[in-house]
Order: structure tokens, then sequence, then C-alpha cells
């Protein structure tokens, strides 16, 4: 399949295009993986590989740790190649490095990213398109299809790496009640405000995604599970120390979260049966009186 044929996309209503500012140069993701995906360039050096710590990571396995380096420097933008294995083609050519122009498509690995040099606007529908793909739409956590596509990429990286990571799934104790008694709009300022508080207090590369409901799910890569239940107990304790306030009044709110963790040697499990061992430790939790950590 042609990758142009994966980009097309219908046309967004007027408002999406509302709040376009000032241009700034950015990659886009057209193809592979995050596809509409926008990244903005800032002046200086921008990574793009493999590893966690990149600035711009793709997961895949063509993509070296290091794989290139974005230089943005006094309005030039250059692609240099960081020795990688499968190298960096910019418009079809492989390149060890190269002055990029509006429109050029750079190809890493199985990833092809189009360099904007200043179109504010194309950058606004893009990143746009991205989040209605990826991001619910009331709490701005990621939705349960974009959760699921992460989850099943983490385990693949574990087992190909002999990697460990975590899975944390959790609820807010008793949210049927703040509903029936204080109204949806609080039940929605609620959850609104847990993903906002807990974002502040996770990793770079940790994954906060809505289930459904008032059920999320974290995942926790290269975290064991000694360090899952560390940062388990830790968020669990500021969730209940936050102030809550809607509309004048308190919200007293308190969490519960099961843990399961994915060790290297261990059976190897689907995505569904590691949320269903997290969600049975979850289970425990509620069961033992809520407001704990079963792991």
């Amino acid at each position: 399949m042609n990758p142009d044929e994966l980009t097309v996309l219908s046309p967004l209503p007027d408002d999406l295009y509302a709040e376009a500012s000032a241009g700034k140069a950015a990659l886009l993701v057209i193809y592979g993986y995050d596809i509409g995906k926008c990244h903005t360039l800032q002046e200086g050096h921008h990574v793009i590989g493999r590893s966690a710590a990149a600035d711009i990571q793709i997961d895949q396995d063509s993509v070296s740790r290091n794989h290139a380096r974005v230089e943005c420097e006094g309005g030039q933008v250059t692609v240099r190649d960081l020795g990688s294995s499968n190298g960096v083609f910019v418009n079809g050519h492989r390149v060890e490095g190269a002055v990029l122009a509006d429109g050029d498509r750079i190809h890493v690995g199985e990833t092809i990213l189009k360099f904007v040099k200043a179109y504010q606007l194309e950058c606004d529908y893009h990143e746009k398109v991205y989040r209605l793909m990826t991001v619910d739409e009331l709490t701005r956590a990621y939705n349960r299809q974009y959760f699921f596509a992460a989850l099943n990429r983490e385990i693949d990286r574990a087992v190909r790496y002999h990697s460990v990571f975590s899975l944390v799934m959790l609820d807010v104790d008793d949210f049927k009640p703040i509903n029936d008694t204080r109204g949806h709009m609080a039940g929605d300022y609620v959850l609104k405000e847990f993903v906002a508080f807990v974002t502040q207090h996770i990793r770079r590369n940790d994954m906060l995604c809505r289930y459904g409901g008032d059920e999320f799910a974290i995942i926790l890569p290269e975290t064991n599970r000694e360090q899952g239940l560390f940062f388990c107990g830790k968020i669990r304790e500021l969730v209940a120390g936050h102030a809550f306030h809607f509309e004048g009044r308190d919200i007293p709110i308190t969490i519960s979260m099961g843990l399961k963790h994915f060790e290297t040697g261990e059976q190897i499990l689907s995505a569904r049966e590691l949320i269903a061992e997290a969600d049975r430790k979850l289970y425990e939790a509620k069961k033992g009186g809520r407001n704990r950590v079963c792991g």
C-alpha cells in the first residue's frame, strides 16, 4: 500500500482552525505509528530514536536507539544520521546530513516524518486530528483504543528486549454517589481534575489512559513490582491529600489501585490477560476497604 493512501484526511469543521497562530517548524508523522502527531521544533538539537530518552521517540525494531539528530539553528533545519543501522532517507535518498526544505519527507525506519517549515495552520490541523484519534474528549487522558495499542507495543518491547514493565488499573472510590448526589457536572469535574493532577506526578514515558467510566490505566515502562507498588502508594496518598473543589464545596476523593508487573521469563500474557490480572488486584483493593493498593 502506498503510504500516501494512509494519510488522506477528510476535511474537518472550520472551528478546528480557529486557534491557528504564528508558524513554527515541525515534524509531522504522516506514516507509521502515531500518525498525525506533530513534533514542534525549537531552537537547538532534537534526537530521533527508539530510546525512551529520545526527544522524538519511534519505538520500532528498524529504528536505532539514537537514530538521527535534527538541528535547528538560525532558521535552518538539518537532519543528520547518528550512525543508525538502517540509515536516514530524505525524499527517498539516503543521507548522512541534509538541510531540510519545506515539505521534505524523512524516512526513519518504517516511519515517515514530513518537515513543515512555518505553517502553523497545518500543524494545528494534524495535531487536532491526532488528538481526536488518541485522546479521551472529557479527561484528556489517552483513550481506550490508544491504550490497547500502547499496551501491546509495551508487551512486544518487553519480550524483545527482556525488559520489565508494570500495568496499573485504578478507579475512583465511591464515584457513583458523587454523580447521584452532586450531579454529573461534579462527576465530570472530578475526572478531569484527577487526570490533570496525576499527570503532573508521572514520568514522561508513563501513560495514563481512561479505560472507561471512572476506571483508568497507567502503563509504567521499565518498572518492576517493588517500584510499581511504591509508585502506586505515592499516587494514592497524593490524590487523597489533594483538594477537589467544585462550586465552593469540597469533594473528598480516594482511589483504589491494582498492579500487575511483567518480568522476563514469566509466561507471556496478552494485553487482555494482563488487564484481567491487574483488574483482579483492583477488585481485591476495593473489597479490602478501598483507598489502597494491591499487587
